[in-house]
């Protein structure tokens, strides 16, 4: 007599408890987690006003200014940068000579943005900057100044700066440029740059100035307050008369207490990591958990063969 038996095979049964032991290792390793963001540089005040000192592009013949800094805290996945500038330019006029602008009226202005390594003796002058670790280019929209307010300041030109309350010839802003795209590590100290042409826009882009501060960073450290990089084509512009290198972006001294850039540089890090339980379903035969990825598809696909070979063997008997 035929007699058949509802009976799981001992193959399938071992081969689903090694599939489930499978998804259980590979489910309660631990979790890529999420980057925790930080500043591990800033030298932006706060209020930050166009009473801030700056330099004009334009009127130094400048093509690149930086400033090198040391970076604070673990986190050094590069990924914003932020810089201070001050916009004297007028939609029509010069500052000084009627100007007048539209309210919220811009211009677009290519800038780049520059990480550079620091070397050994980054300070002294006429010293170049490493190798470049980060660059983005962005069209920057720069906004007009107001029109001269010749009734509450004595200065021709200027206008009543809405921060300060004090009467400036600029209106300052701030611009973030995004590298979290290029993947950079940074070291523990680096060169921050921004380059433009004053030329591109006449009337406009070389009214545009990279702000400057006296008071020092607030996270982080300046390693040298007295020094800037800069890239002006007029040698008397320099420290050292040009000596060393005219119209090349290189180290300069003597800016004394307004030579500090502002700048803020934002960076990343991981959070720890936490390892992620599994939990069994209500019938033993599945896994609620996290996808397994590349590694628990290949245990289970071995898991799966191995069954398979076992219920062959079961058969044949």
């Amino acid at each position: 007599m035929n007699r058949s038996r509802n009976k799981t095979p001992r193959g399938l049964a071992l081969g689903s408890a090694f599939v489930v032991a499978a998804v259980m290792t590979v489910a309660g390793a631990a979790l890529p987690a999420h980057a925790a963001t930080s500043s591990v540089y800033d030298s932006i005040p706060v209020p930050y006003s166009a009473s801030e000192a700056s330099l004009g592009f334009g009127v130094t013949s400048t093509a690149e200014l930086g400033q090198h800094v040391e970076l604070a805290g673990s986190a050094r996945t590069l990924e914003t940068v932020s810089i201070g500038f001050t916009s004297w330019a007028c939609e029509s006029g010069a500052w000084n000579d009627d100007c007048e602008s539209t309210a919220g009226g811009m211009f677009d202005l290519p800038v780049t943005l520059n990480v550079y390594a620091a070397l050994p003796n980054s300070d002294d002058d006429g010293t170049p900057p490493g190798e470049v670790l980060a660059t983005v280019t962005k069209t920057v929209s720069v906004p007009f100044r107001p029109a001269a307010d010749e009734e509450d300041c004595q200065t021709a030109g200027w206008f009543v700066d809405v921060v300060s309350d004090e009467c400036v010839p600029g209106v300052a802003f701030i611009e973030t440029f995004d590298l979290a795209s290029l993947g950079v590590t940074l070291p523990g100290d680096v060169i921050v740059s921004v380059a433009f042409d004053s030329a591109y826009d006449p009337g406009h882009s070389d009214a545009l100035n990279v702000s400057l501060q006296t008071d020092g960073p607030s996270v982080g450290t300046e390693p040298d307050p007295d020094n800037l990089f800069w890239n002006t084509s007029n040698a008397s512009y320099y420290t050292d008369g040009g000596a060393g290198g005219v119209g090349v972006f290189r180290s300069d001294s003597g800016w004394g207490s307004t030579g500090l850039m502002l700048i803020q540089i934002d960076a990343s890090a991981p959070d720890p990591v936490t390892p992620v339980v599994p939990t069994l379903a209500a019938t033993g035969s599945g896994v609620d958990a996290a996808p397994v990825g590349i590694a628990g598809l290949l245990l289970l696909l071995g898991a799966a063969a191995l069954a398979a070979s076992i219920r062959r063997r079961g058969a044949s008997h």
